[in-house]
């Protein structure tokens, strides 16, 4: 247990520097055209204030992991087999102190472009035929998925066959040498456990492809043929490293299951530790090499085809024959009014359930439609009941 311990709290520490680093970078991938949240003009990139605040932003993004990574050694020090169990909630933690470091720089975001008089040159784009445009599920890269698949059926069908000749006592958990160090009494429930974990995950990371896929992106008015280029590339290059991800993830269960199940199965502890990591490396580097949304993604100029992109109108004015409320205005939708702290879109005209954030590379929801509200709630029960059973079985 001590080499777990170890482990563990060398996990903490990586996790904790690795949120604050990324969190650093999200003001750098950022469109230009929000600040935390808030929409300003091109003029506003001179204005001295808006990259003080970026600056004092990462200040204390930094400054929020020395509390943190104190925290984590002090508890080690002092209670290190509460190392496993709270590296759930070191995570949370952080988190919540972001957002409130966020919501800080969002208001102090607000107060400038209020002082400053900054006003948007709306130019409108027809929201229906053009930002509202999103990727087809057909887009999905199905090949990711039906290989994970495939390995979560054939562990499923494994464990199913190896039932009946399992011992009263089946292995539940292993050190770092992959020897068995806790047992539990034999059921359906305790063999299928972890296959049931591995398809629960297969289905969020599913759900999070079809969000990419799906989410409305920020489109340029100025240069909209090449947001929509990049918009395709960047959903080619994030559909691809999720589902890389979700292979990784599928086959790392897998394996565990077949240690519980077989026993003269082995594979090194550090392959199935290393499986996670790289397969969530990809994602970390398009994240930050793509922009939000891709708007760090450099194309050439003969590459962006104005006539493969969706139709839109740059007059300034609604598009012709358009008589619906929802496309009469040429006041954007994506004004500020709709972003509550900044972060969460609440726009009952806007038909869009999944649309890109406001700051970072994320994607959010449009908290007004009621099919998201109930979404989110089951989300918030399944999250609370997941943390509960998993400090009741690490801790017990």
């Amino acid at each position: 247990m001590n080499e777990v311990n170890l482990i563990m709290f060398i996990s903490n520490i990586c996790v904790a520097a690795l949120m604050g680093a990324l969190m650093c970078v999200y003001p750098a991938i950022t469109r230009t055209s929000f600040l935390f949240g808030v929409r300003i003009p091109a003029s506003a990139l001179g204005d001295e204030e808006v990259p003080r605040l970026k600056r004092l932003y990462v200040k204390y993004c930094l400054l929020g992991c020395a509390p943190m990574i104190a925290a984590i050694i002090a508890q080690y020090i002092f209670y290190p087999d509460l190392s496993l169990v709270l590296s759930l909630y070191y995570p949370l933690l952080y988190a919540a102190y972001h957002a409130i470091l966020y919501v800080a720089c969002w208001k102090k975001a607000a107060a400038l472009k209020k002082a400053r008089g900054w006003k948007e040159h709306v130019r409108y784009i027809d929201h229906i035929n053009s930002s509202h445009t999103r990727g087809a599920p057909e887009d999905l890269l199905g090949i990711w998925y039906i290989a994970s698949l495939a390995i979560i059926v054939f562990s499923v069908i494994a464990a199913l066959k190896a039932y009946p000749g399992l011992p009263d006592k089946i292995p539940t958990h292993f050190d770092i040498y992959m020897r068995p160090d806790a047992w539990s009494d034999k059921s359906l429930f305790t063999v299928l456990l972890l296959p049931i974990i591995n398809i629960a995950t297969f289905a969020t990371m599913c759900l999070t492809a079809y969000m990419i896929v799906r989410a409305k992106l920020q489109v340029d008015p100025d240069k909209p043929s090449l947001s929509f280029a990049q918009h395709r590339m960047y959903r080619a290059r994030m559909g691809h490293s999720v589902g890389f991800l979700t292979l990784s993830v599928s086959l790392m269960m897998a394996l565990i299951t077949f240690f519980t199940i077989w026993p003269d199965f082995y594979v090194s502890f550090w392959l199935i530790l290393a499986l996670p990591i790289v397969g969530s490396a990809p994602i970390v580097y398009f994240s930050i090499a793509s922009g939000q949304g891709g708007c760090r993604i450099k194309i050439d100029a003969p590459a962006v085809n104005p006539a493969a992109s969706p139709s839109f109108n740059l007059t300034g004015q609604p598009p012709t024959g358009q008589s619906s409320a929802r496309t009469a205005s040429p006041v954007s939708w994506d004004d500020d009014k709709y972003w509550l702290l900044g972060m969460f879109y609440h726009n009952p005209d806007d038909p869009a359930n999944i649309v890109e954030n406001r700051f970072g590379n994320k994607i959010g929801f449009n908290y007004s439609r009621l099919s998201i509200k109930i979404l989110m709630i089951i989300f918030a029960i399944g999250v609370v009941a997941t943390y509960a059973w998993a400090t009741n079985l690490l801790i017990y």
